[in-house]
């Protein structure tokens, strides 16, 4: 291997441990996430920017190497909101996210065990019962030399009510995008060129 890769290999496996350590005392915000509710019709439906793809940074280790986060959730809508038609859950709703299709290397997990939760068109994953669920899978792209940096990921998928109190929803689509944390991977570049010149001294 060359000085050049080694700086290279050092450098994202460095700055994947950055990024790993600042995310864990993250909070969630809901800005980025899968608003859950349902129209005046009562037709499930979801809010969230769609022109933007969701960004999976670099992670290591757990579950794997490659690029994943716990961003974004599906959280209930918490407030009326008339003027675009989009209103708050039945307390009794029994909410599924049921995949339509999505690209084979996006990997969708349990955040604590890392169980796959949704892998074939049809699966259904279901969400706690009410109205005020707020859960977080892990979305993970298993790329152990990194080479998918830059790549996009689609995931279709619909909203279910499993009690039938309300219809689907319309099919949504999603984009992932690998990416780098840029103020960590220089950090980690740094450090591993200042290795690889002690080690050619």
């Amino acid at each position: 291997m060359t000085n050049k890769n080694k700086v290279l290999t050092l450098g994202v496996a460095i700055a994947a441990s950055f990024s790993t350590i600042a995310r864990a005392g993250d909070e969630h915000g809901h800005e980025g996430d899968f608003i859950v509710g349902r129209s005046g019709s009562g037709q499930l439906a979801l809010e969230f920017d769609s022109d933007e793809a969701f960004e999976l940074p670099i992670v290591t280790l757990i579950p794997g190497d490659g690029f994943g986060l716990d961003d974004p959730g599906f959280m209930a809508l918490d407030t009326d909101e008339p003027g675009e038609d989009f209103y708050t859950l039945a307390g009794t709703a029994e909410i599924a996210i049921e995949l339509i299709g999505k690209d084979a290397d996006l990997q969708v997990l349990d955040d604590t065990i890392f169980s796959t939760l949704l892998a074939t068109p049809g699966d259904q994953w279901a969400l706690p019962t009410g109205d005020t669920f707020d859960v977080h899978p892990f979305w993970f792209v298993d790329d152990p030399d990194f080479s998918e940096l830059g790549q996009t990921f689609m995931f279709n998928f619909k909203v279910v009510d499993l009690s039938g109190t309300y219809t689907d929803s319309t099919t949504y689509n999603a984009e992932f995008i690998a990416v780098p944390e840029p103020q960590s991977l220089m950090l980690g570049l740094m450090g591993a060129m200042a290795l690889v010149r002690r080690r050619r001294q």
